[in-house]
């Protein structure tokens, strides 16, 4: 569960969140919507602390994440590895999980092979260049114009 009550972030003097208080349960899907510069990253920055709210409180299950102190790393996580193993499958993809150093290593290098096996090049774009092109043009119209301007122009009334 996550409760928010009475959130405020500024910066400076903008304020962009003015008290936002809201109830998610357990399980909850929840769509933030709303028009750009409205607060919803803002509120996900503050409600995971990658941003410290100006004053109010995030509870998660309970816990007041936002009090001096608490250690962030402690909240309960839980992950449904059936699900995430689902998508992989449903996707094409695959589900890693790491538990130490060495899996993570293992993962990397795994997700190393892959991207490489994968990737294959059918092409290769050349680029030319086309300033010569433009360069000449407006050589020749900066000459033409000086022929004119001794040969026509200056013979004009």
């Amino acid at each position: 569960m996550i409760e928010i009550k009475n959130l405020k972030k500024q910066f400076g003097s903008l304020e962009v969140l003015k008290g936002v208080n809201l109830h998610i349960d357990d399980g909850e899907v929840v769509s933030i919507i709303g028009p750009s510069g409205s607060g919803k990253s803002t509120l996900l920055r503050c409600i995971n602390l990658l941003e410290r709210p100006t004053s109010g409180q995030v509870f998660i299950d309970g816990l007041d994440i936002t009090q001096k102190g608490v250690d962030i790393q402690k909240v309960k996580v839980e992950i449904d590895e059936q699900l995430l193993t689902n998508i992989a499958n449903e996707t094409g993809g695959r589900y890693f999980r790491a538990t130490d150093n060495t899996k993570l290593a293992e993962i990397y290098s795994e997700i190393g092979k892959m991207e490489k096996t994968r990737t294959t090049i059918d092409s290769f774009p050349v680029y030319k260049e086309l300033f010569l092109g433009y360069a000449v043009a407006a050589l020749i119209c900066l000459m033409l114009e000086l022929l004119l301007n001794v040969f026509v122009i200056r013979r004009l009334p």
